[in-house]
């Protein structure tokens, strides 16, 4: 028999078994169960349900959604449910955003909407500083309010934990390299003897003349080439800052400069003279008695690197209004104390 044509129903009481396809064109309905796997013919083909028909709810488990990936690919998720109903995927879950506490309710449109809670999703341009994980309020009008940045925001300053332990002491440092800039010369007067601070031409010192302050002593000397001789420093090439002073005893008004020219080896002409001015200072001469001193202070810088000039050469002179006899430039005061006197002073610090 190939064919059973009926023009009304069909009833079977007991079990009705087929060996092969059974199409139905029209609607099929069980009141029964199934009691086998429901499987298609043909895999990845039928639907179940379509866009204008769907099924209403969908019931599984205990078990596993199987969903497989692309074809080609051997990757597929999973979504089950734990014993308190929380869904879990085994592989990751990924979403433009993701809601946090909201609950489904339907406001005067009857629109059933997820609000509440919390929205968390990323914002910016990815690959720079301004990709970022935010969250931001969600309400029944959508998501408003302060936007928490969760990886970027790093948050208040706390407050400052205990101090921890001294570590060890290091090793010490090298020596350093200042001193090896410096030249400091002066005028020396020995104990015992009874000279005055002077000038290196008689002890007649009287206005406009300027004459050499005698600088006869090496207190240091850290500047490579330079030297002391006959009350003259000469110094190599280079740029300097020259720091000097020198004293006036009972001379009424004084000053003092420093004299300096410059030029090269061999040459038989020099640059200069060239002047810094010290301070205008007054030291009252008050016959008998003569006894005010004070000091005329020299600040400046010069240089022989404009032109390349081999050298300089520096002397300190000083110009007073009144001789005062012997002791004008500087007084020794008393012979007996033994120790050395110091009148006119020059510190010299190369720069470069």
């Amino acid at each position: 028999m190939n064919k059973i044509i009926l023009g009304e129903s069909l009833s079977i009481e007991k079990n009705l078994s087929v060996n092969g396809e059974v199409l139905f064109k029209g609607a099929v309905g069980f009141t029964g169960g199934i009691t086998g796997d429901f499987l298609p013919t043909l895999t990845n083909t039928f639907s179940l349900g379509n866009t204008g028909a769907r099924w209403k709810d969908l019931f599984i488990g205990p078990g596993t959604l199987d969903i497989a990936g692309p074809i080609g690919f051997t990757g597929k998720a999973t979504i089950g449910s734990d014993a308190d109903g929380i869904v879990y995927t085994k592989s990751g879950f990924a979403t433009p955003f993701i809601n946090i506490g909201p609950e489904i309710l339907a406001f005067d449109d009857n629109k059933p909407v997820a609000t509440g809670g919390w929205r968390i999703g990323s914002t910016g341009v990815k690959g720079t500083d301004s990709f970022d994980l935010i969250a931001q309020e969600n309400t029944p009008t959508g998501v408003t309010g302060t936007i928490y940045s969760l990886i970027r925001n790093t948050g208040p300053t706390g407050a400052q934990g205990i101090q921890g332990e001294q570590g060890i002491q290091g090793e010490q440092g090298p020596v350093g390299t200042f001193l090896n800039n410096i030249m400091y010369v002066y005028e020396r007067v020995t104990a015992g003897t009874t000279a005055n601070g002077g000038i290196t031409h008689g002890i007649s010192n009287t206005p406009p003349t300027f004459h050499p302050r005698i600088l006869n002593t090496v207190g240091y000397s850290g500047i490579p080439s330079a030297s002391l001789s006959m009350n003259t420093v000469t110094l190599p090439n280079g740029n300097y800052f020259i720091e000097a002073s020198v004293p006036g005893h009972g001379v009424n008004a004084f000053i003092s400069r420093l004299s300096y020219y410059t030029g090269d080896t061999g040459d038989t002409g020099y640059t200069g003279p060239n002047y810094i001015y010290g301070t205008f200072e007054v030291s009252y001469h008050d016959a008998p008695t003569k006894n005010s001193q004070t000091r005329s202070f020299i600040r400046g810088s010069i240089s022989s690197n404009v032109n390349n000039l081999d050298f300089t050469n520096i002397t300190i002179e000083q110009c007073v209004e009144t001789d005062n006899n012997t002791d004008g430039l500087g007084h020794k005061y008393n012979v007996s104390y033994l120790f050395d006197r110091v009148f006119t002073e020059l510190k010299i610090t190369k720069l470069d």
